[in-house]
């Protein structure tokens, strides 16, 4: 199977990892995402170990090799219009997240994808954490009731250029959209929005902070914070954290342990055996099993944040 690799800013570790252990699957082409991105490194440390070919565009990418997977990992602005032409073509896509920077492309993909078979996945790779995990067979067990309440945090140590990433909420927000899409299976009825430049550090131009509240089905409530306020000399990259409350108890994750309180507090983890991302994705795509990030939740997810970013430049409540 000939797959081709689009950027190299994105988590490409994810398909280097799949890769390993895919005798069958080959990186056959690559081009960066955009003209100024630094891909040096990159070329020079895998091009004579996956013997890939380097091409100036992505478009001439596919023409030459016509891939039968395009793995996206390029600066945002750009992942609505590389999508579309690989869908357009028929190639399976695996992307960083989010699918499209702008709710009109995303339109565009979704109706592509209802003339193909192809499969669309984000790299929501938090769904194969085992610590999320836990959390997710203790809600599906019915253990802590029906979710009412859920608050999630991403705290970053540096912002970000918006010409590279966009807005802060469709840049991070997907990552905990996805945590309460897909722990809590609820859907999202509405989305208010908010984000602030004030506190940017050296210059940089995204928002500094931005929350989001998302009403949902059954009186649910999530809110979601997101800020790149982490001390500079802060031991940890970043700090996560997950708190659902529900009808018979509590569950949060916390400096990666997940802990679940009914009487008393105590710390859960998952029995599943451990699962690569990608390559659940490439089962998908040759129909030998399913990957658990679908086509629609990596779809409904960047909805969410595009809205979400549309209702705090807007400063009013989107339905969904």
């Amino acid at each position: 199977m000939k797959v081709a690799l689009v950027g190299c800013t994105g988590h490409i570790d994810y398909l280097l990892q799949g890769l390993e252990r895919l005798a069958h699957v080959h990186l056959s082409g690559f081009a960066t995402g955009f003209p100024d991105e630094d891909c040096k490194w990159f070329i020079e440390s895998q091009q004579k170990i996956l013997g890939f070919v380097v091409y100036d565009t992505y478009k001439q990418l596919l023409d030459e090799e016509k891939p039968n997977v395009l793995c996206i990992a390029s600066f945002i602005p750009l992942n609505g219009e590389i999508v579309l032409e690989a869908v357009r073509r028929g190639i399976h896509v695996f992307v960083e997240k989010p699918v499209a920077s702008t709710l009109q492309e995303l339109e565009s993909i979704r109706k592509e994808l209802q003339n193909t078979k192809v499969h669309l996945a984000a790299m929501h790779a938090y769904r194969y954490y085992p610590v999320f995990q836990a959390v997710y067979e203790c809600i599906q067990e019915g253990i802590i009731g029906d979710p009412v309440l859920i608050t999630a945090q991403k705290s970053y140590k540096f912002g970000a250029y918006l010409e590279q990433h966009g807005s802060t909420i469709p840049w991070i927000g997907p990552h905990m959209v996805d945590w309460i899409i897909w722990l809590t299976g609820k859907k999202v009825t509405s989305v208010y929005g908010s984000q602030s430049r004030a506190g940017n550090r050296n210059e940089q131009q995204s928002e500094a902070a931005a929350t989001v509240l998302l009403n949902m089905e059954n009186g649910a409530t999530a809110v979601i914070y997101m800020d790149f306020l982490q001390p500079a000399d802060s031991l940890t990259y970043s700090d996560d954290r997950l708190r659902i409350a529900g009808t018979k108890g509590i569950i949060e994750i916390n400096n990666g342990k997940a802990f679940l309180q009914i009487e008393e507090r105590t710390e859960i983890s998952s029995l599943e055996e451990h699962k690569e991302m990608f390559v659940e994705f490439i089962s998908q795509v040759e129909g030998k099993g399913l990957c658990r990030i679908s086509t629609d939740d990596s779809l409904k997810i960047t909805e969410i944040c595009l809205k979400a970013k549309q209702s705090a430049d807007e400063n009013r409540v989107i339905s969904m």
